[in-house]
Formats: structure tokens, C-alpha cells, sequence
């Protein structure tokens, strides 16, 4: 009996030590809404990898796996040790601007925390237009502002855009985040007289915002 119970210790132990040594990558995180800070279910994570392949370095990108978002936003996805030269992941949902980055190995064998933020997508078409010109020194500048911009790097830029001369007719059309306040600065110059403007705008979620600019 004693050699039993002592048969049966040792082969616990064998197994308590055997499921120690998980030798896998891990891939986790949280995905959460910009501007509320909420969980967003259902987001698609795919993680794709460059590195050696048959002794050779392959500079392209093949998908190792890929999983979706639980009700809390989180994600985990476990693959096995490669020689990787880079990784990287993308978020994508539907009504969501995409999202990836890409990230250098750890080491061989790593854990990964990656927690990212993904925003509503929205379109800003903004029409410019040089209804009453006076000559071609007629100038216009205009700049489109938001805080979250770094989120979005297809988004409006936050440079100021220049417009000369009296045939200016042009639409300006560019992603923008959902729920999120733009600032229109304008500053326009006709004649002897300057004009400077500051607008609020609120981009809708999932739709286009169409402003007008008409000097």
C-alpha cells in the first residue's frame, strides 16, 4: 500500500512539474473604446510575424493566429516560440477606425500585454470655396484640430492648409473619430482686411459631417 501511495505521489509531482514548463508565446490584452473607456466585444485580433524560414530571412508577413474579443474586451492568443524578427497585430471591427501595430520580440519565449484603444469611425467633408474674390492675393488658411488625433494617424492632420488666389473651389475629405470635437480654425486674408474664425464641430459616429467654408 505504501509503495502505492508512493508510485501515485511521484507521478503528481511529475505532472505538477510537466505543466510548469509551458514553453508557449502569450498574446493578451484589453480593447477599449477612445473616448468612453469601454470594453469593446467582438473585435477581430490577428497577429501576423516576419523571420527566418528555411535558414533565410522573410521580410513578409504570415498570420500566426487570430481570435476575437470576449464581452469584457479582453483577448489571448498562445502560439509556439519562432525565430521573429517583428510582430504585428491588428484590430479591426466593423464601424471601428483599424487599428495595428507592429512590436520587436521580447525574447524567444515572452508573455505580451498589449492593451489597445480603437475609436468610432466618422468622415469630415469640408467644402472651401472663394465666393466673393477680390484678386489673386486672396488667401485662405485653414486648420483642422483634434486632441485625439494621435489615435487616428489617416485622420485630418492638425496642419494649416493654404488657398491663394480667386478660383478656390475644393473639397477637403478625410477620416475622422466618431463622437470626437473638431476645432476649424480659419484665417483669411482679402484685400486690407484679415478675418480669423474659430468653429466647434461634433463629428457623428459612423456618418459624414459636411461643413462649408465660404469666403
Amino acid at each position: 500500500m505504501k509503495k502505492m501511495i508512493l508510485l501515485f505521489t511521484l507521478i503528481l509531482s511529475f505532472s505538477v512539474i510537466g505543466c510548469k514548463k509551458d514553453k508557449d508565446n502569450v498574446m493578451r490584452g484589453i480593447i477599449t473604446e477612445l473616448l468612453s473607456g469601454n470594453e469593446i466585444q467582438d473585435v477581430k485580433v490577428i497577429l501576423e510575424a516576419n523571420g527566418v524560414s528555411s535558414g533565410s530571412i522573410n521580410t513578409t508577413y504570415f498570420k500566426i493566429a487570430e481570435t476575437y474579443t470576449d464581452a469584457n474586451g479582453f483577448y489571448e492568443i498562445i502560439f509556439e516560440p519562432r525565430s521573429i524578427i517583428s510582430y504585428r497585430i491588428s484590430f479591426i471591427k466593423e464601424n471601428f477606425i483599424p487599428k495595428t501595430i507592429d512590436l520587436n520580440p521580447i525574447d524567444y519565449i515572452a508573455e505580451y500585454e498589449i492593451n489597445e484603444k480603437m475609436a468610432y469611425s466618422s468622415v469630415l467633408k469640408l467644402r472651401v470655396k472663394n465666393n466673393s474674390p477680390v484678386n489673386d492675393n486672396d488667401r485662405l488658411m485653414i486648420r483642422i484640430s483634434s486632441i485625439h488625433n494621435e489615435f487616428c494617424s489617416s485622420c485630418c492632420h492638425n496642419d494649416w492648409r493654404n488657398y491663394y488666389g480667386t478660383n478656390v473651389n475644393e473639397f477637403i475629405i478625410c477620416p475622422s473619430i466618431g463622437g470626437d470635437s473638431l476645432n476649424i480654425s480659419t484665417i483669411i486674408y482679402k484685400g486690407n482686411n484679415t478675418i480669423m474664425n474659430d468653429v466647434k464641430l461634433k463629428c457623428p459616429i459612423n456618418d459624414t459631417l459636411t461643413y462649408y467654408v465660404n469666403y
